[in-house]
């Protein structure tokens, strides 16, 4: 047995997935593979205000009367995971560079449809190197070392340096600890480090951690190098450096989050043909994904696509 995952048996003991769904942070991927993979024992507990907070005993309650539940994916959930005698919890956690995040959220806001956001409001009227500013200026819990607030105590306030042991703490005892730019490291591990527990609860009676990635910005860069230098050239090396400074326990948490990743990943064994086979089934999801897409958007041309 791996030594992140720590395995509860005994009888009664009911084993739940917790995906805690930080905005940017690929979660709308890892909602759409838990989805696919338990069907209807998945959860979405969302609230209407993305920053209203369920809380644990909720939460409880919640599974005691949906008893079928095995996995649950939530934006409304908050760290340190439930503790209870009749439950065995393994959250999920992925974490994202916070400049890259930033940029994402720009984008977001941008194409987003809802006209009761502020962010989104701004974002539509302003420039990225404005936009930023006001981030700052107006919204400084979303603007500097957001991941490591959402850790250590639930986004409220503004993080100060000692949040960040407590933070990297909590990230480290995930059961399945990720990185947005290594998605697929963390998918390997949870599908080794979770088999037996849950292989049985799914669809297709295996946990299958493959994916087409979504939500998404189609132009965006899939290196981090690449995403980093595309936001100092949209904002101009001073704000890109404010921005830095002011992530900075974001940066040494994720920076932390990579290693553990890594740690993990080689700890399993034939790691590599396991990251292997799980990359080639994510390209056929892909690939199947846009053909449906193709043959929605032209369906009198997609004859040729398939002879």
């Amino acid at each position: 047995m791996l030594s992140w995952v720590k395995r509860r048996s005994g009888r009664g003991v009911r084993h739940v997935i917790v995906h805690y769904h930080i905005f940017k942070n690929a979660g709308t991927t890892l909602h759409s593979i838990l989805e696919r993979n338990f069907g209807s024992q998945f959860a979405a507990i969302e609230s209407e205000h993305p920053d209203d907070v369920v809380s644990n005993e909720s939460f409880l309650r919640f599974l005691e009367d949906h008893p079928d539940i095995a996995a649950v994916s939530s934006h409304n959930l908050r760290l340190p995971k439930p503790e209870n005698d009749s439950f065995a919890f393994y959250d999920i956690v992925y974490l994202r560079h916070p400049l890259t995040r930033l940029l994402s959220m720009y984008v977001f806001y941008r194409r987003s449809d809802n006209t009761a956001d502020p962010l989104a409001v701004e974002a539509k009227k302003l420039k990225i190197a404005d936009f930023f500013r006001s981030l700052i200026d107006k919204y400084p819990q979303h603007a500097m070392n957001a991941q490591v607030g959402y850790l250590a105590n639930g986004g409220t306030g503004i993080p100060i340096h000692s949040d960040l042991k407590k933070a990297e703490l909590i990230a480290n005892q995930a059961a399945i600890l990720g990185v947005t730019d290594l998605f697929d490291l963390g998918a390997v591990a949870a599908e080794y480090s979770l088999r037996g527990l849950f292989d049985r609860r799914t669809v297709l009676k295996r946990l299958d951690f493959s994916y087409a990635a979504e939500n998404v910005s189609s132009d965006r860069p899939r290196d981090l190098d690449v995403e980093v230098q595309r936001l100092r050239e949209a904002c101009g090396n001073s704000l890109f450096e404010r921005l830095r400074e002011l992530n900075t326990l974001d940066i040494s948490l994720v920076e932390g989050a990579r290693k553990e990743c890594y740690r993990r990943f080689h700890l399993i064994p034939d790691h590599k043909r396991r990251l292997r086979k799980l990359s080639a089934r994510s390209l056929t999801r892909e690939q199947d994904v846009a053909m449906v897409v193709l043959a929605s958007n032209h369906p009198h041309d997609f004859v040729h696509y398939t002879r």
